[in-house]
């Protein structure tokens, strides 16, 4: 599965996202990943890392000297010892040609116009050669206090959508939809630089759908812990402040429970990542004041949200959800969608390929042996496009027929080889 998420800001997107990832094991795709991943690398390698030798004081410096003094003193015997040829000018009938004072005048020699040289770039310590190149030039931007530019976004993405991990279990795209300095929308840079092409075309779009107000009021009662910057809103702070039910034995009496608190449990309560979340310790964000935030709903309606028709227009009514988020809590989203994404429970909604056991011994035997009787509601498996002939081997550009000991079936269709 492919997903693309669509919303306002301050719609839901990555809460949704997480969830959505989590029950479907799809990798979550956001450049705050891997940005996060990368800059613990590096803490991690920083904090393991082993000193360097020094070189010894006034080594290779004195022998550079050493060396540069030797260089000059030959230089200077050689312009000594012998003149430079000094060619002059002569006349038509070859004479040498006088100046006022009666000197020869030599003929002009002509400039030398240098070609100018590329920059060259700084090489890398030794200590960063495990960066690959993209790594390497984000860490340097960010460390110069700089943000990384659109081009390295966007390569982040394509690099995160290609991994083999994205590959194989399939993703979930949460991108931030907000005005940046080169006015570039999302929509177009992810047709432009073929990241969701080819194999990665996606599979479904889900538009978390809300009007104007309701996100505007979201943006409002969010909040962040200063300690640590994490963002709360308002229904996950009423959660997270849920005490847990309580509960008594046959006599009625309420029964303690004894738990034991975790190890750094101090340290991720002064953090604010655990325990009571009050209002009047948080403190609200910049970006979510009335007339930023007003801006950034008009850019996603006016400049983000039509490009992707082009997208949309390719999918059917099942892969293009659609969801009015207003009232609805994240659980009560997560269930809505995945009921809507699988509209026919005998079809798995993300199908895997199972190895056919038992070793049946005909080819018939493989469209039911292993089902019990708690399959009977489900679809009956029947031959795919390539019957009993090896696919693998069609690719390979030989037509040879299968066996039934080596037997998959996915998506209800049975393959051999």
């Amino acid at each position: 599965m492919k997903i693309l998420l669509l919303g306002k800001p301050r719609a839901g997107k990555t809460t949704m996202a997480m969830s959505l990832a989590e029950k479907l094991d799809l990798v979550r795709i956001s450049p705050e990943i891997w940005l996060e991943d990368l800059f613990k690398r590096i803490k991690e390698r920083e904090e393991n890392e082993e000193p360097e030798e020094e070189a010894p004081e006034g080594g290779e410096e004195e022998k550079q000297e050493e060396g540069g003094e030797g260089e000059g003193g030959e230089g200077e015997g050689e312009g000594e010892g012998e003149e430079a040829e000094v060619e002059y000018q002569k006349d038509e009938n070859g004479e040498f040609v006088l100046d006022e004072e009666g000197n020869k005048i030599p003929v002009p020699k002509p400039e030398k116009i240098e070609e100018p040289k590329e920059p060259e770039e700084p090489k890398r310590a030794k200590k960063d050669e495990w960066l690959t190149d993209l790594e390497y030039e984000v860490r340097n931007t960010m460390r110069d206090g700089k943000a990384i530019d659109l081009d390295q976004i966007d390569e982040i993405v394509k690099l995160m959508v290609n991994s083999h991990e994205a590959q194989t279990k399939g993703f979930i795209i949460d991108l931030t939809y907000a005005r940046n300095g080169q006015d570039k929308q999302w929509g177009t840079r992810l047709i432009d630089k073929d990241i969701l092409s080819g194999s990665n075309e996606l599979t479904h779009i889900i538009e978390l759908y809300c009007e104007d107000d309701e996100v505007r009021k979201r943006a409002k009662d969010l909040l962040i812990t200063p300690q640590h910057g994490a963002v709360y809103s308002k229904w996950q702070r009423v959660e997270r402040n849920k005490k847990p039910p309580k509960q008594f034995d046959d006599e009625g009496n309420e029964i303690e429970e004894e738990v034991e608190p975790e190890e750094n449990e101090e340290e991720l309560i002064a953090l604010g990542l655990k325990g009571d979340l009050i209002d009047s310790e948080l403190v609200s964000r910049g970006c979510d004041s009335k007339d930023i935030f007003d801006k950034e709903i008009e850019y996603y309606n006016m400049r983000e949200r039509n490009i992707f028709d082009e997208f949309i227009v390719k999918l059917y009514d099942t892969t293009f959800i659609k969801l009015d988020v207003a009232g609805m809590t994240p659980d009560e989203l997560s269930e809505t969608l995945m009921a809507r994404m699988k509209p026919n429970d005998s079809e798995p909604l993300r199908p895997v390929a199972h190895i056919i056991e038992d070793g049946a011994g005909s080819f018939k035997e493989l469209l039911t042996t292993g089902l019990g009787e708690e399959d009977q509601f489900f679809l009956p498996r029947q031959w795919s496009l390539w019957k009993t002939t090896d696919p693998v081997a069609l690719k390979n550009g030989q037509v040879e027929q299968g066996v039934p000991e080596f037997a998959a079936h996915f998506g209800n269709n049975v393959f051999v080889f």
